[in-house]
């Protein structure tokens, strides 16, 4: 999970990372940096395209006013929680004990990541409560 724009050339608008950065992935998370200018996210483009053919997980998180009024939820209070093994201005490396859970609905286009230790049923009775709600505002 990082903010920006994966595979940007431009270190401006995004993390230009390479096939050999990413190739122990299974899943990529792009977020939008709060606060600042928004960068359009990877959909739509060439490093998204080859992610997806290579079987990648992908997700986004854009907390923009402009991003269609979605559940999008991160738990940034989570990840700042965790020791940092790097950091920079809008990075904290992190490594974790224990793999996260992840569950995506292709058909819905909805998805939920679970943190260590936590059980799915939670998890998954939040985000359906959550979708729940959202539908009838």
């Amino acid at each position: 999970m990082a903010p920006g724009r994966w595979g940007s050339a431009d270190s401006t608008r995004g993390i230009p990372v390479s096939w050999q950065d990413i190739r122990g992935s299974s899943f990529i998370v792009e977020t939008s940096v709060p606060g600042e200018e928004q960068v359009p996210l990877s959909q739509g483009s060439h490093f998204f395209q080859n992610l997806i053919s290579f079987g990648l997980g992908y997700a986004n998180v854009d907390d923009s006013s402009s991003s269609g009024g979605g559940a999008e939820v991160a738990d940034y209070a989570y990840w700042d929680s965790l020791p940092a093994i790097g950091e920079g201005k809008f990075v904290r490396h992190v490594r974790l004990d224990a793999p996260l859970e992840i569950v995506v609905d292709g058909v819905s286009r909805h998805g939920v990541v679970m943190k260590p230790g936590k059980p799915f049923d939670v998890y998954v009775a939040q985000v359906d409560a959550f979708m729940a709600l959202e539908q009838h505002r």
